[in-house]
């Protein structure tokens, strides 16, 4: 099967400005990454010469790994004139904004068609196979009856050409990065705040490991109040681990918005978050020494709960090894069905509570009310399991693999 090929133009008399930033890129350059991501090996860029300049800083960025060409289009041209006759292509728009997934589902598509045809989206995405008598200019091909509609419902599809339409992509940009496996404080809370810092950092040369740093910053000054063991110092650590919670989904947003993805990106985040909670459960032990009578039974829970993440975090790291992923998420399975009855219900009810974001929201609660500390023997015993189901979950792995 050949590679897909893709035509990337417009159909403005006077086509917008390439370099037009939206969410830390360039138009034509996320236009070129987002036809990438969605499969596509060939693209042309068919604009009038002027572009040239825009096209070879694109072709020259090093996240861009397709095939890359230019052709020069005169002023009355049809941007499908660049589309070889008898191959079937893609034309995309590049000051339209689409997610991947409109591309890829576009060009698993048998027939010819023609995004929302009727509408002001009508010529702005579609694909077919033209030959040699195919009449290419928009008017014609928006008459023609073996052109068929297709179905955007399932995907958003923005005219970026305007500041409402950049702002409006940028959202909806933003809005992709939730995810599946997001618990119910990151869903209700903390993904609301998270990319709202994302939208006012993604224009600023702060890179997604950048972030990674920083959100792991945040937790050594919370581990540092959590050794001072006084309520109050407690308190703001534990108000720290939550910021840490929230911080931690900025540097996937502005990996994913900005194309800026990597597997060493992956391991920085999965690693930073555990060594967040191993050296954060480890000050709340520390801290907790000096609390009479039972201070050393609170100090140990918090030593066992730092030795049972670092276990933990070790079971994983050897599956994500094997996979070939840096990303925990990886190891999930959110397709798998869940168990039926009062297991299930156990089941998922302790999934929920040892979720990252519901837990350190839990304990920012505990902190608050002046007993974290007193519930570190608790927490100890969560992290024993969760290191046992880890290590099992292992064990099952790699017996799989053989």
């Amino acid at each position: 099967m050949s590679k897909p090929l893709a035509i990337l133009s417009s159909w403005r008399s006077l086509p917008v400005d390439p370099k037009a930033q939206i969410a830390g890129l360039p138009l034509l350059l996320r236009a070129v990454l987002t036809l990438q991501r969605a499969g596509v090996a060939r693209i042309v860029v068919a604009l009038p010469e002027e572009a040239r300049p825009d096209f070879d800083e694109v072709k020259a960025e090093p996240r861009v790994t397709a095939d890359l060409q230019f052709t020069p289009l005169a002023a009355d041209a049809s941007p499908l004139s660049a589309c070889p006759k008898g191959e079937r292509c893609l034309l995309a728009c590049y000051e339209w904004l689409g997610p991947p997934s409109l591309y890829r589902a576009m060009l698993d598509d048998e027939a010819d068609s023609l995004c929302a045809m009727g509408s002001d989206r009508a010529g702005s995405l579609m694909i077919l196979t033209p030959s040699e008598g195919t009449d290419l200019t928009l008017a014609a091909l928006t008459d023609r009856d073996d052109m068929s509609p297709f179905d955007t419902t399932a995907h958003w599809l923005i005219d970026a050409s305007t500041p409402g339409g950049q702002r409006e992509a940028t959202r909806a940009l933003f809005e992709d990065c939730r995810k599946p496996v997001d618990g119910i404080v990151s869903r209700h809370l903390n993904r609301h705040l998270s990319l709202f810092l994302s939208r006012h950092v993604v224009g600023l040369p702060i890179s997604p490991n950048m972030m990674t740093a920083a959100t792991f910053g945040v937790a050594v000054i919370a581990a540092a109040f959590a050794t001072q063991g006084s309520y109050q110092a407690v308190a703001i650590g534990a108000v720290l681990m939550q910021l840490n919670s929230i911080l931690d989904g900025c540097d996937g947003e502005l990996a994913r918005v900005r194309f800026e993805g990597s597997k060493l990106g992956q391991w920085l985040d999965t690693v930073g978050d555990d060594l967040s909670n191993i050296v954060f459960w480890a000050a709340l032990g520390f801290g907790a020494q000096a609390i009479q009578p039972y201070g050393s039974y609170y100090a140990l829970g918090g030593w066992i709960a730092a030795a049972s993440n670092a276990f933990a975090a070790i079971a994983n790291y050897l599956m994500l090894a094997k996979i070939g992923s840096g990303d925990f998420y990886a190891l999930s399975r959110p397709d798998a069905p869940p168990s039926a009855g009062v297991l299930g219900a156990t089941v998922q009810f302790f999934e929920t509570i040892l979720k990252q974001d519901f837990f350190l929201f839990l304990v920012m609660v505990l902190a608050l009310a002046g007993v974290l500390q007193q519930a570190l023997p608790v927490i100890a015993i969560g992290g024993v399991i969760t290191m046992i189901h880890s290590t099992l979950r292992t064990i099952r792995f790699f017996r799989q693999q053989g």
